[in-house]
Order: structure tokens, then sequence, then C-alpha cells
């Protein structure tokens, strides 16, 4: 991903903070890759948490290695080799000459389905009917999405486009980052629509019952 512009969103310290501890789930972290991937300045913040991390690791007093570890670690290297991830299955209908997030790689993803008019999503299979969410979002021009809010945080990247949320835009190699509680309606850019890799903690909560209608029958 090429990005000209400086990017202007990014997701808070805490999000940031937690991907570089390992403690993220995989749907947000799926997201913070792709945002990592494209912004030099949030690479740099994860790379100075995990210094100090792995200072506090250094300070920390040595503990004693198990009776049975050696023969574990030659079991494991008796193991058969791990079996190579699926390779990443992008949607029939994604658009020509736009590169999937590296932070996909071996994550497989449904076909584009309608959700709303003018909107589409595809899931990442497996990140459906747990708790964390994560898809992919294509809305056509000047599309409001349903007003809602969140039971959990929710992080959107953008890999097209432009998103209008309140007064904010966020561009491409932006990342949109809403707390539990916000109620919203972001709008795609009115020429060129965009698409997002999104995640979610949690499901959405629409405020109007056309947005409830909808929720029936996609589960988001």
């Amino acid at each position: 991903m090429t990005i000209t512009r400086p990017i202007t969103h990014h997701p808070d310290d805490g999000v940031l903070l937690a991907h570089a501890a390992g403690t993220l789930g995989l749907a947000p972290r799926l997201v913070v890759g792709a945002h990592l991937e494209a912004c030099s300045t949030c690479r740099a913040r994860v790379a100075r948490f995990e210094a100090v991390g792995g200072a506090m690791l250094d300070a920390q007093a040595p503990e004693a290695l198990a009776s049975d570890a050696l023969e574990r670690a030659m079991a494991a290297l008796d193991a058969p080799a791990p079996v190579e991830p699926p390779p990443r299955l992008a949607p029939a209908s994604f658009p020509l000459g736009i590169a999937l997030p590296r932070s996909l790689a071996g994550q497989r993803l449904g076909p584009w389905r309608w959700t709303a008019p003018g909107i589409e999503i595809s899931k990442v299979e497996g990140l459906w009917k747990t708790r964390e969410r994560c898809f992919l979002l294509k809305a056509a021009p000047g599309v409001t999405v349903p007003h809602h809010d969140h039971d959990g945080v929710e992080l959107a990247q953008i890999l097209t486009g432009a998103l209008i949320d309140e007064d904010e835009r966020f561009e491409v190699g932006d990342c949109a980052q809403a707390e539990p509680g916000l109620r919203h309606q972001p709008q795609s850019d009115p020429k060129d629509g965009c698409i997002c890799l999104i995640a979610i903690d949690g499901r959405t909560r629409p405020s109007q019952w056309t947005g409830r209608l909808i929720q029936r029958f996609i589960d988001i």
C-alpha cells in the first residue's frame, strides 16, 4: 500500500500497547496489523512499547526450567511440520488492483454479501460466531451506514476511498476508532465510496428499526 498523504488517525495507545504485548484479540489484531503496514508513526510506537516490555522482562528474576523441559523441547523438534495456512481468498468482486493487507494472509474471506442499500460485507471466516468479528465493508459513493452504537471498541482501517464520521474525514491509511456506547452514522465518500477492514468487539446496536431488521439477517 503506497500512501502519499500524512496519516492523521491512529488506534489509541491502549490498543497499540495491547498489540505490542500480544494481548489483543485476533480480529482487532488484523486491523491494527493493516494499519501498521501503512503507518510508520504507529510502527515506531509499537517498537517502543515492545522495547519497554523487553526491558521489564530482562529485569525479572529468572525462573528455573521444569525437570522435563529438555525432553519436551526434543519432542517438539521431532513433531511434524505445521500445516501451512490456506491462501487468503479475495472476494471475486474485489476491485482490480487493490491489494489486501498482509495481516490478512492465511485468512479466508467470504464472498461479498448485501447488507443494506449500497453496502456489502465480506466476512473473515472463523471470526463471526465469536464475540470479536472482522470483515471487509464496501460502501458505494455517498452511502450512509445505519445509525448505531457498540457493545465494545470498533476499529476501521480505510483501504480505499474515504469515510466521513461526524466532522472527521478518514482517508486511506487512517484507522477510525469508536469507543463503546458511541452513537454514530458514518458516510462513505460522495465520489469514491470506501472499502474498510473492520473489527468489532461484541455487536452493534442499531438505533432505528430498519437497522435492527438488517441485523437479524446478517448478525452483526
